[in-house]
């Protein structure tokens, strides 16, 4: 009898010690309050508080795991409630991610009961200063964990002056002694973690090299498409050499750059200068009803008009939806990036969505957008990213990176996504807010291939690295002064003068909405130009009727006074027009008169 009582004991003793880890999690609420201090030099200190409290009475916890995803600690520290310290170890998952395991001394059997205790350590990889930006990333909980409670508090130091982007968004933010406090209790922290970037703007220089070759047998006018403003950069040019013959913008926003070729010459240009990112909109660009109904058309690669393309976009409602659904759709193919490989398309890219690259999610959006009535377009660039599975520049080919952008009616304005980065980051939102690591080169509104983007601009398919971009703390105070010059074109007597005003930006940066008065006496007229890129020109033609009057062009603070003819010189120039007019006609009669004279004489001696 006592054999047979012994042998249950240890068979119910067993049943519960085995059972405490196998249904742990179901057993047993789980809380934690997560802290991240980060101080003056970086160094984030964190701290995990975590109850668990029993749901019934023959189930415990006898240990308990935190796992870092991806985050390396220094000097870990357990204890309990009462400061007393407990027993761990340290190992790395099959993801070679670091876990923590904690030993418990003693079990805590019964309904109700709560175990307290505290997950101490130092991390210096959660915040790092890259450029003008200190950017935060904190990893989720791995989604086998289940809490039903999970708090994370956020504590900054005063240096972090601005905060440009929260993903998600804090559900509480606090000022106290010098420190900002941001509290999250939404429970997407928990897969996604929390994104955050801190600052005015970030600063990338840039050094672009494009070759250019005229095959032709005459002088021929070549272009390339330079790095642009858009609402969300400003672009500081330090340099083009050789200079362009002119830089204008197209109706898509790009800035094109013109040189003349002799015949079968060859050339490198080299751009070089430093682009300025924010997060919110700081140029208002205008785009006309005309370029928007363009970017609803259908191409090669944006098939609006396909069967299928057009049943999945009848099942979305808005751009937030075909995002989500390209995101989640299409599954992107890391060998798959590389120079020169085979664009896909919207409806290639849903027969084949394990081979998707960044320009089949682009290109899907772009036909789902455009079949629902959305205006869309592609931007080629750069875009700055730690994966080194998808960075868009290589280290010896240039390998750009695409994204959609859609417009906003209500708020006129092109609004950047990138469903590829919210499939590789695991679904960060790159929808509602973007980062400060987008740089755009070019837009493909109509053409969804030209113009084509730096890096392109190759005389040969060999590798070859010509886009060098890297983060700068360097940027010039410079505004951009405009040239202004004048000339008095009489032409002839009988026609109206005219006034030949020449603008020329000699850079660093853009010129936008200059009013040129020309005024005249009493009567004056404004001309508007609505951009002018770095190192382009443009020209306005002003008639007038008086030429004893001065001419006075004032451009901002430049005026420039054409002095008045005299009547005496009009005059004069009056008579010697008439005078040239009288001689050349005398002449033509003359050699008229002798030809005649001559034929007469030759049907005579016939």
């Amino acid at each position: 009898m006592k054999k047979i009582f012994l042998f249950f004991s240890i068979l119910i003793l067993l049943l519960l010690f085995c059972s405490s880890n196998l249904s742990a999690q179901e057993a047993i609420k789980t809380s934690a309050s997560v802290v991240y201090e980060i101080d003056d030099n970086l160094i984030t200190k964190v701290t995990h508080n975590i109850t668990l409290q029993n749901t019934k009475d023959t189930l415990f916890a006898k240990d308990y795991t935190l796992n870092l995803g991806g985050l390396v600690p220094k000097n870990v520290k357990v204890y309990d409630e009462h400061g007393k310290n407990l027993e761990f170890f340290e190992y790395e998952n099959d993801f070679q991610q670091v876990e923590i395991k904690i030993i418990f001394p003693n079990a805590l059997i019964g309904k109700g009961k709560v175990r307290n205790f505290s997950i101490n350590f130092e991390e210096n990889s959660i915040v790092r200063k890259n450029g003008q930006i200190w950017e935060l990333s904190i990893p989720g909980v791995s989604r086998g964990k289940s809490f039903d409670s999970y708090i994370i508090t956020l504590i900054i130091p005063s240096e972090f002056s601005e905060t440009l982007y929260f993903n998600p968004e804090p559900s509480q933010t606090v000022d106290s002694n010098g420190k900002k406090f941001f509290h999250f209790n939404n429970i997407d922290v928990l897969g996604n973690g929390i994104k955050a970037f801190f600052g005015e703007f970030q600063l990338y220089s840039f050094d672009i090299t494009y070759h250019l070759d005229n095959p032709y047998n005459r002088r021929n006018l070549m272009e390339i498409a330079i790095p642009p403003d858009s609402p969300y950069q400003r672009v500081y040019y330090e340099s083009i050499s050789p200079a362009p013959e002119n830089v204008l913008k197209d109706e898509e926003g790009n800035w094109i750059a013109y040189f003349s070729l002799a015949s079968k010459q060859r050339i490198d240009v080299k751009i070089q200068g430093v682009v300025q990112i924010f997060a919110k909109k700081q140029l208002d660009i205008p785009f006309s009803d005309s370029y928007l109904s363009q970017t609803l058309k259908e191409s090669k690669f944006w098939q609006i008009n396909d069967e299928k393309i057009q049943k999945i976009a009848k099942e979305l409602e808005s751009p937030k939806e075909i995002y989500e659904f390209v995101r989640t759709a299409l599954t992107y193919n890391f060998e798959g990036a590389y120079p020169y490989s085979q664009r896909l398309g919207a409806v290639e890219a849903l027969k084949n969505p394990k081979s998707a690259t960044c320009t089949e999610f682009t290109d899907l959006f772009i036909a789902l957008a455009r079949a629902k009535g959305i205006p869309a377009r592609e931007v080629n660039g750069y875009a700055y990213t730690d994966n080194p599975k998808i960075q868009p520049l290589s280290l010896v080919e240039d390998v750009l990176h695409a994204w959609p952008e859609y417009w906003d009616f209500e708020k006129r304005v092109w609004i950047p996504v990138d469903p590829t980065w919210g499939s590789t980051t695991g679904g960060f939102d790159f929808f509602s807010k973007f980062d400060l690591r987008h740089f755009s080169f070019v837009f493909h509104g109509i053409n969804p291939e030209k113009p084509y983007p730096p890096g392109l601009y190759k005389l040969a398919t060999n590798p070859q690295k010509d886009v060098f971009i890297s983060f700068t703390k360097k940027l010039t105070n410079e505004d951009s002064t405009p040239l202004l010059t004048t000339a008095v074109d009489l032409e002839l007597p009988f026609l109206k003068p005219k006034l030949i005003i020449s603008i020329q930006n000699p850079g660093p940066l853009a010129l936008y909405s200059k009013n040129i008065q020309v005024s005249q006496n009493e009567t004056a007229k404004t001309y508007f130009i609505e951009s002018l890129p770095p190192f382009g020109n443009t020209q306005i033609t002003h008639y007038f009727g008086n030429l004893t009057q001065d001419l006075v062009v004032n451009l901002d603070d430049i005026k420039v006074i054409n002095n008045a003819v005299s009547r005496t010189g009009v005059i004069i120039k009056i008579v010697l027009y008439v005078f040239c007019l009288f001689i050349f006609i005398l002449f033509t009669v003359f050699v008229l008169l002798n030809k005649k004279n001559i034929l007469r004489i030759k049907n005579v001696k016939d």
